[in-house]
Protein backbone atom coordinates (compact mmCIF):
# COMPACT_ATOMS: atom_id res chain seq x y z
CA UNK A 1 0.00 0.00 0.00
CA UNK A 2 1.34 3.43 -0.98
CA UNK A 3 2.14 5.89 1.80
CA UNK A 4 0.01 9.01 1.79
CA UNK A 5 1.84 12.25 1.02
CA UNK A 6 2.99 14.13 4.09
CA UNK A 7 2.59 17.48 2.37
CA UNK A 8 0.01 19.52 0.50
CA UNK A 9 1.05 19.30 -3.15
CA UNK A 10 -0.67 22.58 -4.07
CA UNK A 11 1.09 24.49 -1.27
CA UNK A 12 4.43 23.00 -2.29
CA UNK A 13 3.79 23.98 -5.90
CA UNK A 14 2.95 27.56 -4.89
CA UNK A 15 6.05 27.70 -2.69
CA UNK A 16 8.22 26.38 -5.53
CA UNK A 17 6.68 28.91 -7.91
CA UNK A 18 7.61 31.77 -5.59
CA UNK A 19 11.15 30.49 -5.09
CA UNK A 20 11.74 30.00 -8.84
CA UNK A 21 10.16 33.42 -9.44
CA UNK A 22 12.48 35.09 -6.95
CA UNK A 23 15.73 33.31 -7.84
CA UNK A 24 15.24 31.99 -11.36
CA UNK A 25 15.48 28.39 -12.52
CA UNK A 26 19.25 28.01 -12.74
CA UNK A 27 19.96 29.73 -9.41
CA UNK A 28 17.45 27.55 -7.54
CA UNK A 29 19.03 24.32 -6.37
CA UNK A 30 17.29 21.18 -5.20
CA UNK A 31 18.69 21.99 -1.76
CA UNK A 32 17.04 25.44 -1.94
CA UNK A 33 13.75 23.77 -2.79
CA UNK A 34 14.07 21.27 0.07
CA UNK A 35 14.86 24.02 2.57
CA UNK A 36 12.26 26.49 1.34
CA UNK A 37 9.47 23.97 0.92
CA UNK A 38 10.23 21.77 3.92
CA UNK A 39 9.97 18.69 1.72
CA UNK A 40 12.68 16.11 1.17
CA UNK A 41 14.39 15.59 -2.15
CA UNK A 42 13.01 12.08 -2.52
CA UNK A 43 9.44 13.28 -1.95
CA UNK A 44 9.91 16.07 -4.49
CA UNK A 45 11.24 13.64 -7.09
CA UNK A 46 8.53 11.06 -6.35
CA UNK A 47 5.81 13.67 -6.75
CA UNK A 48 7.12 15.86 -9.58
CA UNK A 49 9.78 13.72 -11.27
CA UNK A 50 12.55 16.31 -11.58
CA UNK A 51 13.47 19.90 -10.84
CA UNK A 52 12.54 20.81 -14.42
CA UNK A 53 9.14 19.09 -14.13
CA UNK A 54 8.50 20.94 -10.85
CA UNK A 55 9.45 24.19 -12.57
CA UNK A 56 7.04 23.51 -15.45
CA UNK A 57 4.28 22.68 -12.97
CA UNK A 58 5.03 25.98 -11.21
CA UNK A 59 4.79 27.82 -14.55
CA UNK A 60 1.47 26.09 -15.19
CA UNK A 61 0.24 27.17 -11.76
CA UNK A 62 1.31 30.75 -12.48
CA UNK A 63 -0.43 30.77 -15.87
CA UNK A 64 -3.67 29.78 -14.10
CA UNK A 65 -3.30 32.59 -11.57
CA UNK A 66 -4.73 35.24 -13.88
CA UNK A 67 -1.72 37.55 -13.57
CA UNK A 68 -2.34 39.05 -16.98
CA UNK A 69 -4.42 41.92 -18.22
CA UNK A 70 -8.17 41.79 -17.76
CA UNK A 71 -9.48 42.25 -21.27
CA UNK A 72 -13.08 41.61 -20.26
CA UNK A 73 -13.38 43.96 -17.28
CA UNK A 74 -11.69 47.11 -18.53
CA UNK A 75 -13.44 50.41 -17.98
CA UNK A 76 -17.08 50.98 -17.22
CA UNK A 77 -17.41 52.96 -20.45
CA UNK A 78 -16.70 49.85 -22.53
CA UNK A 79 -14.48 51.98 -24.72
CA UNK A 80 -11.68 49.95 -26.29
CA UNK A 81 -9.24 52.85 -25.97
CA UNK A 82 -10.20 53.40 -22.31
CA UNK A 83 -9.84 49.68 -21.62
CA UNK A 84 -6.38 49.57 -23.20
CA UNK A 85 -5.41 52.72 -21.28
CA UNK A 86 -6.63 51.08 -18.05
CA UNK A 87 -4.67 47.88 -18.78
CA UNK A 88 -1.44 49.83 -19.16
CA UNK A 89 -2.15 52.19 -16.26
CA UNK A 90 -2.82 49.21 -13.99
CA UNK A 91 0.31 47.45 -15.21
CA UNK A 92 2.41 50.57 -14.55
CA UNK A 93 0.92 50.99 -11.07
CA UNK A 94 1.48 47.32 -10.19
CA UNK A 95 5.04 47.44 -11.53
CA UNK A 96 5.91 50.57 -9.59
CA UNK A 97 4.40 49.09 -6.41
CA UNK A 98 6.47 45.88 -6.69
CA UNK A 99 9.23 46.68 -4.17
CA UNK A 100 10.88 43.29 -4.70
CA UNK A 101 11.21 43.87 -8.47
CA UNK A 102 10.11 40.32 -9.21
CA UNK A 103 8.49 41.17 -12.53
CA UNK A 104 6.44 38.53 -14.31
CA UNK A 105 7.34 34.90 -13.65
CA UNK A 106 6.41 33.88 -17.21
CA UNK A 107 8.48 36.66 -18.81
CA UNK A 108 11.41 36.04 -16.47
CA UNK A 109 11.32 32.34 -17.33
CA UNK A 110 11.13 33.03 -21.06
CA UNK A 111 14.10 35.38 -20.89
CA UNK A 112 16.11 32.85 -18.88
CA UNK A 113 15.14 29.58 -20.55
CA UNK A 114 13.12 29.90 -23.76
CA UNK A 115 16.19 29.24 -25.91
CA UNK A 116 17.13 26.20 -23.82
CA UNK A 117 13.81 24.54 -23.06
CA UNK A 118 11.18 23.77 -25.66
CA UNK A 119 8.63 23.34 -22.84
CA UNK A 120 9.28 26.88 -21.59
CA UNK A 121 9.16 28.14 -25.18
CA UNK A 122 5.71 26.53 -25.58
CA UNK A 123 4.46 28.20 -22.39
CA UNK A 124 5.85 31.52 -23.58
CA UNK A 125 4.35 31.28 -27.07
CA UNK A 126 0.97 30.33 -25.62
CA UNK A 127 1.08 33.28 -23.22
CA UNK A 128 2.02 35.70 -26.00
CA UNK A 129 -0.72 34.34 -28.30
CA UNK A 130 -3.29 34.91 -25.55
CA UNK A 131 -2.00 38.46 -25.01
CA UNK A 132 -2.10 39.29 -28.74
CA UNK A 133 -5.56 37.73 -29.04
CA UNK A 134 -6.93 39.80 -26.17
CA UNK A 135 -5.56 43.03 -27.60
CA UNK A 136 -6.74 42.05 -31.10
CA UNK A 137 -10.34 41.65 -29.89
CA UNK A 138 -10.20 45.04 -28.16
CA UNK A 139 -8.80 46.72 -31.26
CA UNK A 140 -11.42 45.15 -33.55
CA UNK A 141 -14.09 46.28 -31.10
CA UNK A 142 -12.62 49.79 -31.17
CA UNK A 143 -12.64 49.75 -34.96
CA UNK A 144 -16.27 48.64 -35.06
CA UNK A 145 -17.20 51.46 -32.64
CA UNK A 146 -15.22 53.99 -34.69
CA UNK A 147 -12.60 54.70 -32.00
CA UNK A 148 -9.71 53.18 -33.93
CA UNK A 149 -9.30 53.84 -37.66
CA UNK A 150 -10.47 50.89 -39.73
CA UNK A 151 -7.46 51.20 -42.08
CA UNK A 152 -5.05 50.27 -39.28
CA UNK A 153 -4.00 46.63 -39.22
CA UNK A 154 -5.55 45.19 -36.03
CA UNK A 155 -3.08 42.29 -35.84
CA UNK A 156 -0.05 44.59 -36.15
CA UNK A 157 -1.51 46.89 -33.48
CA UNK A 158 -2.23 43.90 -31.20
CA UNK A 159 1.32 42.64 -31.64
CA UNK A 160 2.64 46.13 -30.87
CA UNK A 161 0.53 46.34 -27.69
CA UNK A 162 1.62 42.86 -26.60
CA UNK A 163 5.26 43.79 -27.20
CA UNK A 164 4.84 46.98 -25.18
CA UNK A 165 3.10 45.05 -22.39
CA UNK A 166 5.93 42.52 -22.26
CA UNK A 167 8.48 45.33 -22.32
CA UNK A 168 6.88 46.75 -19.18
CA UNK A 169 7.24 43.30 -17.60
CA UNK A 170 10.95 43.26 -18.41
CA UNK A 171 11.41 46.79 -17.03
CA UNK A 172 9.86 45.59 -13.78
CA UNK A 173 13.10 43.72 -13.04
CA UNK A 174 15.13 46.91 -13.42
CA UNK A 175 14.39 50.39 -12.14
CA UNK A 176 11.10 51.44 -13.67
CA UNK A 177 10.04 55.02 -13.20
CA UNK A 178 6.66 56.66 -13.50
CA UNK A 179 7.71 59.20 -16.14
CA UNK A 180 8.97 56.49 -18.49
CA UNK A 181 5.76 54.52 -18.14
CA UNK A 182 3.63 57.64 -18.62
CA UNK A 183 5.50 58.50 -21.82
CA UNK A 184 5.35 54.96 -23.20
CA UNK A 185 1.62 54.66 -22.43
CA UNK A 186 0.92 58.02 -24.07
CA UNK A 187 2.75 57.08 -27.29
CA UNK A 188 1.16 53.61 -27.26
CA UNK A 189 -2.36 55.08 -27.09
CA UNK A 190 -1.45 57.57 -29.86
CA UNK A 191 -0.58 54.68 -32.19
CA UNK A 192 -4.19 53.50 -31.94
CA UNK A 193 -5.86 56.73 -33.06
Amino acid sequence: MARPKAFDEDKVLIGAMHLFWEKGYEATSIQDLETHLGVGRRSLYNTFGSKHALFLAALGKYSQSGDGPSFEKGCESHSAIDTIQAIFDNLAADTLADENRLGCFMVNSAVELAGQSEDVSKFSRSSIRALVSGFYKLIRDGQIKGEIPIDKDPLALAQHLANTYLGFRVLAKMSPDKDTFTNVISVTIQTLT
